[in-house]
């Protein structure tokens, strides 16, 4: 099956977005490490493994991702399957766990497939998009919220090129279509009281159960999606991102934007014993007057409840803040003014991009030293991965990072609680350490992926 070179933007799960096929024909061995309570390594069993283990002895693969199931595609065309199973994201037409490589039907005319949580999604050579496993946010976009265990059609267009499903626990995808235009569906995101959630990268905060348009005005050239937000690169190399933004992950410096609100919660005492409680959500009007209605994506809900409750009971409330909540974008913003952006990843609370020039930048979440630049600290604009200029692709995952070099080399870093680093140990790292020897791990932007706390990568 044909791959892309290295020119271009991110690889499997942790850049969510994945490319059509456009010309060569690379394939090799299958390895994976890392966590496998659902077989997810495809090894077998489920015993967590520290270093890179061959999956099976085929050499003809040339695609796959992971989250807590796993999917491949041969240069055949083949797609195969394996690992967790309870809502069909396996597209065998059951829900039985798969501990070893399966195949999906006897297409041979699969290109893409991205696997998001409990559900995932295929690209075939033809342009069409398909569908499998839990709906219930409707994020198979078939229109419908029904589970499905075996593929089904998202629309009858012909034109999608590349796709991008949510990092983790999400449920949502993004996927472009020829010409550049950007779609999205599932999960639009919810909040809750006392506090609120930031904008999850679809539209808004409404589910879709079919795609709809992002940003109609920017031609896309790639997308990648975390867990609550979302990175895109403009026809022009310019890089974008939306949705939460409490960790920085976004990129942008200013974190509550274009506001904030602050959750407050009223209580007072009940005359027969118990308290009352009263949650919602009252926007800080400080810096420019807006206020609720100007953002009715957001949930005000109030509740009272006197505990134990007794006739007559009487109740005196006071407003007390409970905090404020960092906001985020529901609609794409520009993270600097550069266009020298090539490749993008999202991994769950953070994100990392490779430039023209060859250099790795990251910023975001970094409790685990995820960002590679030797430190455990946060970071809400792009900041440099050491000095090289040799990086080819990256994948960032829950809190761990896989990258290859120009020369071949893998490497790691961040959380390595199962091993997923592939060191042998289960020691973190906060600068990329190389995994193995080899030189001849595959660059394309398919050919490994960095999931919740495994990964897997085709060998040449």
């Amino acid at each position: 099956m044909p791959v892309l070179s290295t020119v271009g933007a991110m690889a499997a799960r942790g850049f969510g977005w994945l490319f059509k096929a456009v010309g060569g024909g690379t394939s090799g061995s299958l390895y994976a490490w890392g966590e496998n309570n659902f077989g997810q390594l495809g090894l077998g069993d489920t015993t967590n493994r520290n270093s890179p283990v061959q999956v099976g002895t085929g050499t003809t693969w040339v695609r796959v991702d992971l989250n807590t199931q796993s999917a491949a595609i041969k240069s055949d065309g083949t797609m195969w399957t394996w690992g967790a199973n309870s809502q069909g994201q396996l597209g065998q037409g059951n829900t039985t766990n798969l501990s070893s490589p399966v195949q999906v039907g006897a297409l041979t005319t699969w290109d893409i497939v991205s696997c998001n949580y409990l559900n995932t999604v295929a690209l075939k050579t033809d342009g069409t998009l398909w569908s499998w496993g839990y709906n219930n946010f409707g994020q198979l976009g078939s229109g419908t919220t029904t589970n499905r265990s075996s593929p089904v059609q998202i629309g009858a267009l012909t034109s999608w090129t590349k796709l991008s499903t949510g990092y983790g626990s999400s449920y949502y995808t993004h996927a472009i279509r020829s010409g550049g235009s950007l779609w999205a569906w599932g999960y639009g995101g919810q909040v809750t009281s006392p506090n609120l959630q930031a904008p999850f990268p679809t539209i808004n905060q409404t589910n879709y159960s079919s795609p709809v348009q992002v940003s109609s005005a920017i031609t896309w050239s790639e997308v990648a999606s975390g867990s609550t937000h979302a990175l895109a690169l403009s026809s022009s190399g310019a890089l974008y991102a939306w949705g939460t933004n409490q960790n920085g992950e976004c990129g942008v410096a200013t974190l509550n934007n274009p506001d904030y609100y602050v959750a407050y919660a009223t209580y007072g005492e009940c005359s027969g014993g118990g308290t009352t409680y009263q949650f919602g959500t009252i926007l800080d009007t400080s810096f420019d007057g807006l206020g609720p209605s100007n953002f009715p994506n957001v949930y005000n809900s109030t509740f009272s409840v006197c505990e134990p409750g007794v006739l007559g009971d009487t109740v005196s409330e006071s407003y007390t803040p409970a905090g404020t909540v960092k906001w985020g974008f529901s609609s794409p913003v520009q993270v600097g003014s550069l266009t020298t952006w090539a490749k993008i990843a999202a991994g769950k609370t953070y994100s990392s991009a490779i430039k023209t020039d060859g250099t790795l930048w990251a910023w975001g979440y970094n409790p685990s030293g995820n960002l590679g630049d030797g430190t455990a600290t946060a970071r809400s604009s792009p900041v440099q991965v050491g000095a090289l200029t040799t990086w080819a692709q990256v994948s960032c995952g829950e809190l761990h990072t896989l990258a290859v070099r120009t020369d071949g080399t893998l490497w790691a870093w961040g959380n390595n609680q199962t091993g997923q680093l592939g060191q042998g140990n289960q020691t973190p790292r906060s600068s990329p350490v190389q995994v193995g020897t080899a030189t001849n791990w595959l660059s394309t932007r398919s050919a490994f992926a960095s999931g919740s706390y495994a990964s897997i990568a085709i060998r040449g």
